[in-house]
């Protein structure tokens, strides 16, 4: 079983986990129905880049 040679010190440690700790996400605004998304999502009335994405119920 592998088993580390010494102890990681709690600034290596940070260094590590540093990048979790990302800023705010992206937002995109669909101009079609003015609803603000993540980026390659559906917004909530299902449209992408100006293009319905709705299944018809016939």
């Amino acid at each position: 079983m592998a088993v580390p040679k010494r102890k990681t010190t709690p600034m290596k440690r940070g260094q590590r986990n540093s990048h979790s700790k990302s800023g705010l996400k992206q937002a995109v605004y669909e101009s079609t129905t003015g609803d603000i998304t993540l980026p390659g999502r559906l917004s909530v009335n299902l449209y992408y880049k100006g293009k319905s994405y709705a299944r018809n119920n016939n």
